[in-house]
């Protein structure tokens, strides 16, 4: 999921598969989105070596706290195609496309 700074609003960051939100936040969890990603930031690291990890971890941008009170602001992602029909959603046009064909032939049997 995407994260939201609470301090500046960007989004610039996302949660990687090791992401747990019952477990203190590392660098691990989370992961610079583009074109942040493609300027090659080091990971987030506290200044007792290359691999170590630190549990706080700045916004790049402007400096605040990810997770303030211990928990990331999620921006959950919104599907862009919802289905006027039944109101399931997708995340592109064609996967909304191919679910239409259902309700035609539900539609067609109905009129049968």
């Amino acid at each position: 999921m995407k994260i939201k700074c609470p301090g500046c609003g960007r989004i610039m960051y996302e949660t990687t598969d090791a992401y747990d939100p019952q477990k203190l936040l590392t660098g691990e969890m989370i992961r610079l989105l583009e074109p942040w990603k493609g300027w090659k930031w080091d990971k987030f690291c506290s200044g007792s070596g290359a691999g170590a990890i630190n549990s706080r971890i700045d916004c790049t941008a402007c400096g605040a706290l990810l997770a303030p009170e211990g928990k990331l602001t999620l921006k959950p992602e919104k599907p862009k195609f919802v289905c006027e029909v039944c109101g399931r959603a997708f995340a592109v046009r064609n996967a909304l496309n191919s679910h239409m064909s259902v309700h035609k032939k539900e539609l067609k049997k109905n009129v049968e």
